[in-house]
């Protein structure tokens, strides 16, 4: 059977390519996006069978959990993982609310992490299994207006190296891709930018060519723990963007300029007071942070401890799931042996009860030819009974007839006596 490929975000964009690659290689592919209907349609677009679309919201840890189970029930091992789910919204942080911040990183951080934890177990035992997560350049060197998205990519890129070193001896790789500018829905406002990008190659991206760097990845045997970036384009697409932000400022500042002459006086006097102020702000937080670093500190012990644990439960989990197996295929084996000896019996009872009926069979048929000549026999007597009694009946009539005619001879002589009377009466009248 053909490598089971997952692709989270695998309805556009990068994703998207990546799948497509993927199956053009000959693997399966599950296709995971929040919109079933595109995920569906980037299946539909794919070489090659065996391939599936799923509904999942990578920031939703049960719906995590149902798809990966789904794939694992329907498909089977998973070989390959790519994390390209992601999403992102430029601004200021000062105007961030923490309701903006949170989707970002649970999407483009939590997300590559809880998919990774839910197909860990079944890439264990698939041989060459590899992870990809796809990063940004600009988790590496930020950018001004992408605050969070630069810290969900810079943390994805800390996991990718940490999670590469705990299950690098288990045979499993998990590598970073850090596409520079690329022809996407995300980098759209860019691409219909006036102004020229100055990127060597003269041309933005294209999704089809990181996925080539992806299958790269995928493929090496012996690379993991890496994070393959382009900082030519970044740094190019970088200098452009600080070009029109400083020619921005500018002329902000221009204008502040005018507004601000004559505020000047005010503002001085107000800054000394304001200065001691921020000077007491800045020992109270001072404080804060030294004491938020101390529980920070404290935290990270704890969820170390508590990830070891968790590991070693997860390997007693594994190997009592293992026993459990074995007993249970021992089972069905042995289950499968009576049922076999028990099905043997029941075609010998069969086959007994097909002698027996074939006896009864046998017998009925006898029973049915003495029937018959005993009826022939009736018939025959009672054919001759039939023809005795015509017999008799025929010889009856002839003597009824016999009688009759002895009657009719008596009445006549009985009557020519009297006419001869008659007449000699007559003739004597007439004398």
């Amino acid at each position: 059977m053909s490598r089971l490929a997952v692709v989270t975000g695998g309805s556009r964009g990068i994703g998207a390519a990546v799948a497509r690659l993927l199956a053009s290689k000959g693997c399966r592919v599950a296709v995971l996006s929040r919109d079933l209907d595109a995920a569906r349609a980037a299946v539909a677009s794919l070489e090659g069978d065996g391939h599936v679309a799923l509904s999942c919201d990578v920031s939703q840890e049960l719906e995590v959990k149902a798809a990966f189970q789904e794939i694992l029930q329907s498909c089977g091992k998973i070989t390959y993982l790519v994390n390209s789910a992601g999403i992102n919204r430029d601004g200021l942080l000062l105007r961030q609310r923490a309701s903006d911040m949170r989707p970002l990183l649970e999407v483009n951080l939590m997300g590559s992490m809880l998919t990774c934890r839910a197909a860990l177990p079944s890439m264990l035992r698939s041989p060459g299994a590899a992870v990809l997560n796809i990063g940004s350049v600009v988790g590496l060197k930020g950018r001004a207006g992408q605050c969070v998205y630069a810290a969900s990519k810079a943390g994805l890129e800390g996991f990718t190296r940490s999670l590469a070193k705990e299950v690098g001896a288990r045979g499993v790789r998990v590598n970073m891709l850090l596409p520079g500018f690329i022809r996407t829905s995300m980098t759209e406002a860019l691409q219909a930018s006036s102004q020229p990008l100055p990127i060597p190659l003269g041309r933005v991206g294209e999704v089809e060519e990181v996925a080539q760097a992806a299958l790269f990845l995928l493929l090496s045997p012996y690379v993991t723990g890496q994070a393959l970036l382009d900082l030519d384009r970044d740094r190019d697409l970088d200098q452009d963007r600080d070009r029109d932000q400083d020619q921005d400022r500018d002329q902000d500042q221009d204008l502040d300029r005018d507004r601000d002459l004559d505020r000047d006086q005010d503002r001085d006097r107000d800054q000394d007071r304001d200065r001691e102020q921020d000077l007491d702000q800045d020992r109270e937080q001072d404080r804060d942070l030294e004491q938020d670093r101390d529980q920070d500190r404290d935290r990270d012990q704890d969820r170390d401890r508590d990830l070891e644990q968790d590991r070693d439960q997860d390997r007693d989990r594994d190997q009592d799931r293992d026993r459990d197996l074995e007993q249970d295929r021992d089972q069905d084996r042995d289950r499968d042996q009576d049922r076999d000896r028990d099905l043997e019996q029941d075609l010998d009872q069969d086959r007994e009860q097909d002698r027996d009926l074939e006896q009864d069979r046998d017998q009925d048929r006898d029973r049915d030819q003495d029937r018959d000549r005993d009826l022939e026999q009736d018939r025959d007597q009672d054919r001759d009974r039939d023809q005795d009694r015509d017999r008799d009946l025929e010889q009856d009539l002839d003597q009824d007839r016999d009688r009759d005619r002895d009657r009719d001879r008596d009445q006549d002589q009985d009557r020519d006596p009297d006419r001869d009377r008659d007449q000699d009466r007559d003739r004597d009248l007439h004398m």
